[in-house]
């Protein structure tokens, strides 16, 4: 895309970035019926999300739940506090897990993205408060998309039709 193409168009948003955080802002703005762009700076999609293959990791998604694991939000904000401290502010740690279970769910119930639960995805701090060099425990569970990493992106654009 050329910067005349870009000048020509008005878009509601737009995403920097094509990994998993950029593809679930631009998914839920056009959820919400909005025009959207994602740029990207490299000649693939999936930023750092494609380097853990495609992997994400959301505690108490209901996946998670279905699996009868013992996922709490205390457990979750622990390891967050004891892997990122104070790097990231508490209202950021708080809205992640308040806000990324009902972005599974969203996503499940309207779209064609699924995410599964991974046993023993590895836990990438061991050493922190419930960590485990096995393997997460439940209240590190990730979820993978049935998508693919370094794929071409869903449509995201204006002309993209809505699923669900």
């Amino acid at each position: 895309m050329t910067a005349e193409h870009l000048t020509e168009h008005a878009y509601d948003v737009v995403v920097v970035g094509s990994g998993a955080a950029g593809f679930a802002a631009a998914v839920t703005a056009r959820l919400r019926g909005l025009s959207v762009l994602i740029v990207e700076k490299t000649d693939r999609y999936g930023g750092s999300t494609a380097l853990s293959g495609g992997a994400i990791w959301v505690p108490g998604n209901f996946h998670l739940d279905r699996a009868g694991l013992a996922d709490t939000r205390e457990k979750a904000r622990a390891y967050l506090d004891a892997t990122v401290g104070d790097r990231v502010p508490a209202a950021r740690k708080d809205a992640y897990l308040s806000h990324g279970p009902r972005m599974v769910r969203e996503f499940h119930d309207r779209t064609e993205i699924r995410f599964m639960y991974t046993p023993g995805y590895s836990d990438y701090f061991p050493e922190a408060q419930g960590g485990m060099a096995q393997g997460a425990p439940s209240n590190r569970a990730s979820s993978t998309s049935n998508g693919s990493a370094g794929s071409a992106p869903p449509c995201a654009g204006p002309d993209c039709p809505r699923t669900g």
